[in-house]
């Protein structure tokens, strides 16, 4: 038998036959493909396996096996089939009443072809629920996907793009206020195996785009959460399900003798310069939670110095605490040693050991690089910031950080939805501002100290597991990628990390024609000015004779609501938001807002209710001013020739 003349069906066109003749060389890489499966016909059990040879020559399946998700493997013999052998361009067909494997009708499974030698030559698996009366075919591109009618014996025919079917998971059906929520809408699935994309409405003004998604509700009450779910032709289904959100407290962590979650040994100094008195040990709290360190101790290496107990400390939310050796009597070899973090049983929660000290060097953890590095800038009680990355003398440094881009803000929004990157920002509209889960950072240039705030984009977290950001904190974080309402975002993930670098002042806000904006101004602090051309509810309209834009005040902003009317001119600062009905500015703060300038004056908003006089009246307060103007010259004049007569009288 002739192996090397077989080859994959997904190499074929319309005429399996014809493409093998025609392909004009030896054929080198051996595989016979299963072609399709075919399922579920009515409840009927004529499931069955097709196996197809693209070869010249004949050959015998004799030996050969198949198998499905279970153990059971399907061998091929004599007597079972008419013939074992399958000649150029034929199909051979295994069924379920011959084989006794029955393929899975949810929930997925996989069919594997072996070699009489045991060798895996092909493996097909569908994830999905099968589809009633199809079958699970190879398509000419090697995809697979379910076909119109099953075709036995013949060549695989498929219907025309057929629309997804969305469905979804939640981990329950009630949660208490600020619970996680968890979405799982891997049971989507697509009958030509199309790209998938996910759009989810939480029901409370917050949205996902992520295959799973987490969610935390602030209010309780009912509500329906929405998934649409579209391929990469346009089609697209919708499914609804309802949650409960119940009115309870948050529950107050109890530790016990688990490593608290987002508590590190995070940096220490082993051999500084002088007296070893001045050795410390950096313990980070990267949580939004309060830690009680009192369960917990702090020792050397085994055998070495007495553990020391962390009696009445603790840690506050993103924040650090160092330990000192004058408190607590922890000596560290300057050869080798490690820093173990200990319950008070004595049970190891954390070691990190470390090796070739230079004097007043650091020991230092670094979320990017997800290790460990020596460095000659020690930041104790601040972020570990990494020097030149050639330079770093990074501890068995084997991490895979290939998934990771390091971006600007600006470049970011090049990059494609889905895409992990590693950015860094100052704040414009810290967390609770415009919104719970998200906050608002514009690009900075960590050497210039440069702001540039017309480059901006939203940070988004489901969990709302934010450090108490202020405007102008500059800060370094990672996350993905994404897309909602065609604007892109960053999410950061479960164990993405915020690091707050410093602090410095914005910049002046730019100020950009309410008819001038684009795209690229999205997530940005920009400021408009215009004639207030209409309003509604929480909606002002300005225009400067380039187009509008939508002022919106959000409700949980706090800003009071100018009291103004159609006519007068408004000067407005925020982030540029973008909707399915267009642009809109969110202002943070009430000095965001100013209203109107008359006659030089500009009125900022108060509690005091604002009169600003129409374009008629401003008229007609010039008119008068022209007039007294006028009048005044007139009487001045008038003096200044009677002064003149009166002293060349006196003459």
């Amino acid at each position: 038998m002739d192996v090397n003349k077989v080859i994959l069906l997904g190499r074929l066109v319309k005429d399996p036959v014809k493409k093998a003749l025609a392909s004009g060389h030896e054929i080198s890489i051996f595989s016979l493909a299963t072609n399709y499966l075919y399922k579920d016909e009515k409840g009927q059990k004529k499931e069955f396996i097709e196996l197809f040879n693209q070869s010249y020559t004949t050959i015998d399946l004799l030996g050969w096996s198949v198998q499905d998700n279970s153990s059971r493997i399907f061998v091929i013999e004599e007597g079972l089939f008419t013939s074992t052998e399958i000649s150029p361009g034929s199909y051979f067909t295994i069924t379920s009443e011959i084989s006794g494997i029955g393929l899975n009708n949810s929930g997925g499974d996989q069919v594997i072809l072996y070699s009489p030698s045991g060798n895996q030559l092909d493996q097909i698996a569908y994830t999905a629920s099968a589809l009633e009366n199809k079958s699970y075919a190879r398509k000419t591109n090697n995809e697979w996907a379910w076909t119109g009618e099953p075709t036995p014996g013949s060549l695989n025919t498929f219907l025309a793009n057929l629309a997804p079917e969305a469905d979804f998971e939640i981990n329950g059906s009630s949660f208490n206020l600020n619970q996680i929520v968890e979405f799982d809408a891997t049971s989507s699935f697509d009958p030509d195996n199309d790209t998938l994309s996910y759009s989810w409405n939480f029901g409370d003004g917050s949205y996902g785009d992520e295959i799973n998604e987490a969610h935390s509700y602030d209010t309780s009450g009912v509500y329906n959460i929405i998934l649409e779910v579209s391929d990469s032709f346009g089609l697209s289904d919708l499914k609804t399900k309802q949650i409960t959100i119940l009115e309870s407290e948050v529950e107050v962590i109890d530790l016990d003798i688990e490593m608290p979650q987002g508590l590190r040994i995070n940096e220490f100094m082993v051999n500084p310069e002088g007296s070893d008195d001045m050795e410390w040990v950096e313990i980070f709290n990267n949580s939004s939670e309060i830690i009680d360190l009192s369960n917990f101790k702090l020792d050397d290496m085994d055998g070495g110095s007495r553990p020391f107990a962390l009696v009445d400390l603790a840690i506050q939310p993103f924040s650090y605490l160092l330990i000192n050796r004058s408190d607590s009597s922890l000596a560290l070899n300057n050869t080798t040693d490690s820093v173990r973090f200990l319950d008070l049983n004595d049970n190891l929660l954390e070691e990190v050991s470390y090796d070739n000290v230079k004097e007043a060097n650091a020991f230092a953890y670094s979320e990017i690089l997800n290790n460990w590095f020596w460095t000659e800038t020690p930041s104790p009680g601040e972020y570990n910031r990494l020097e030149a990355l050639e330079s770093l003398e990074i501890s068995g440094y084997e991490a895979d950080n290939s998934n990771y881009v390091y971006s600007t803000i600006s470049e970011v929004k090049d990059l494609e939805k889905g895409d992990y990157v590693i950015t860094s920002g100052i704040v414009t509209a810290p967390p609770n501002v415009l919104g719970k889960k998200v906050f608002y950072i514009s690009e900075y240039d960590n050497l210039t100290q440069e702001v540039y705030l017309s480059s901006g984009i939203e940070i988004y977290s489901s969990r709302s597991d934010f450090p108490d950001l202020r405007v102008g904190d500059i800060i370094e974080l990672d996350g993905k990628v994404s897309v909602v309402s065609d604007k892109k975002r960053i999410n950061l993930q479960k164990d993405s990390f915020i690091n707050i670098l410093g602090n410095n002042e914005l910049s002046e806000v730019e100020l950009i024609g309410t008819g001038d904006l684009t795209d690229e101004l999205i997530g940005s602090l920009i400021k408009v000015s215009g004639e207030l051309v209409s309003k509604k509810s929480s909606n002002y309209y300005l225009d400067d004779g380039s187009g509008e834009i939508k002022i919106y005040i959000k409700k949980d902003t706090g800003i009071l609501k100018p009291k103004t009317e159609v006519g007068h001119i408004l000067e407005v600062a925020g982030i540029l938001d973008l909707t399915k009905t267009g642009y809109r500015l969110l202002p943070r703060f009430n000095e965001d807002i100013n209203v109107g300038e008359v006659l030089g004056e500009a009125y900022e908003l108060s509690d005091e209710v604002i009169d600003i006089e129409s374009t008629d009246e401003k008229n007609k307060v010039i008119k008068l001013l022209i007039y007294i103007l006028i009048s005044s010259v007139v009487v001045m004049l008038s003096l200044f020739i009677k002064y003149k007569y009166l002293n060349k009288s006196k003459v």
